[in-house]
């Protein structure tokens, strides 16, 4: 990719105005990691993660003071459908009422509701949703992480969130990253007590991910010392105070930005310089369609509508920019392949990165000839 100067760009997302720095490397030049790679590993081409892993799943909720966490975790066998939530569940008190009952739709959170653990020791994922979204808006993708072995925990942001659609503006992340900070003190305290999570997560290995204005979360938070990866879904937008020098440390983790290229908000304007900004290993992985919502998440699949039309069908009030990406991707015929591919490509990613797998599986560029769903894929190691 082209190093390009610092310039300044204005992103704007359905009439709402939001100026952002698209950061450059400048004129500091950046060597490439060294390391193995993911062309020469010999599972290259395996599309291996495109389908669920062995294990079966598990979800519990805990309750913070001010929000709740949803935890996708391995666990044992378990009889009987997975859990659900009703969409008036989980809108703000002041909302749920407004919500027809026609409209009480049950949206499947892929898990069974506290199952015993199958083991322990797994590695850490950290999820952030999109805006005006709510924790549960990925659930297929996180049980699919479960699947493969990690622990994946995915906290409301009331910051930003469907709560945020009381507001009168465009909220933007508030004291997220130190909301974030407590829901990692809480997993501590799951992991070291004897509860259901107790021994079920490995602190050494941790990485987040996120979806959209949680990508921009994301981003933010890998400069934790404790994170080892990121990974934004469709969001390559990056603030004005992030600084690409080897001192910020979410510059020098491993990330991989996974896109869709009809993505209404075009935010993936910024995908270059944000790529070329990252000091560490990093991959642009770009799906041939899609959409901003499509194929990242469960937000189409509220009785066939989506959940952001449910409620506007439903007359509650909604901010105009929601329209232009309220359903964007979901009528899309190639949805599910594409979500397949997102399931692969995070899942090999995290596994590499977290050290599930000693060498990458899936993360050679010969992989695109094997997966659902058309795609470009670059890489450095």
């Amino acid at each position: 990719m082209a190093t390009m100067g610092r310039s300044r760009l204005r992103w704007r997302l359905a009439g709402c105005s939001v100026v952002v720095f698209a950061l450059a490397a400048g004129c500091v030049p950046v060597s490439p990691p060294t390391g193995p790679s993911p062309d020469a590993a010999p599972a290259a081409s395996d599309p291996r993660y495109v389908a669920d892993g062995p294990d079966p799943v598990g979800i519990t909720t805990l309750q913070l003071s001010d929000r709740k966490v949803d935890v996708w975790y391995p666990a044992q066998p378990t009889a009987g459908p997975t859990d659900t939530d009703d969409l008036a569940n989980v809108l703000p008190p002041s909302l749920a009422p407004l919500i027809p009952a026609a409209l009480h739709l049950k949206l499947d959170l892929h898990g069974h509701r506290d199952a015993a653990p199958s083991g322990g020791d797994h590695p850490l994922v950290l999820f952030a949703h999109g805006i005006f979204s709510w924790r549960d808006q990925s659930a297929s993708l996180m049980a699919h992480l479960a699947s493969w072995g990690f622990v994946v925990a995915s906290p409301d942001f009331p910051e930003y969130g469907l709560a945020a659609l009381q507001g009168t503006g465009v909220p933007f992340l508030g004291d997220a990253e130190a909301a974030m900070d407590r829901v990692v003190d809480r997993l501590r305290a799951e992991n070291a007590g004897d509860g259901l999570l107790s021994a079920q997560m490995n602190f050494d290995e941790v990485a987040v991910t996120g979806h959209s204005l949680g990508g921009l979360m994301a981003t933010l938070y890998a400069s934790r010392p404790f994170i080892k990866a990121y990974i934004p879904l469709a969001s390559a937008l990056v603030p004005a105070s992030y600084e690409p020098d080897a001192t910020h440390g979410g510059a020098t983790k491993a990330a991989m930005w996974i896109r869709a290229t009809t993505d209404a908000t075009h935010a993936d304007v910024f995908l270059p310089s944000a790529a070329d900004d990252s000091l560490g290993p990093r991959a642009v992985v770009s799906i041939i369609g899609g959409g901003h919502v499509g194929p990242f998440s469960d937000l189409c699949d509220a009785g066939g509508i989506g959940v952001i039309p449910a409620l506007a069908y439903a007359g509650i009030y909604l901010p105009d920019q929601l329209a232009v990406v309220a359903d964007d991707g979901c009528s899309d015929p190639n949805r599910a392949a594409e979500a397949e591919v997102v399931g692969h490509f995070v899942t090999a990613e995290l596994r590499w990165r977290l050290g599930l797998d000693p060498q990458p599986v899936g993360l050679g560029v010969g992989v695109l000839a094997t997966l659902p769903a058309a795609v470009t894929y670059t890489h450095n190691p």
